[in-house]
């Protein structure tokens, strides 16, 4: 049971992360933009 939990747990993470990555990846990308014209 636990271990199927734990599974689970680290499928969905790796179905999630990307697009938190990524999310964060085209934040920085703006921030590092806009310092750059500033």
């Amino acid at each position: 049971m636990i271990f199927y939990i734990s599974w689970h747990l680290e499928v969905t993470l790796q179905s999630i992360m990307p697009t938190v990555v990524l999310r964060i990846d085209m934040n920085l990308r703006k921030v590092i933009d806009l310092i750059g014209r500033g």
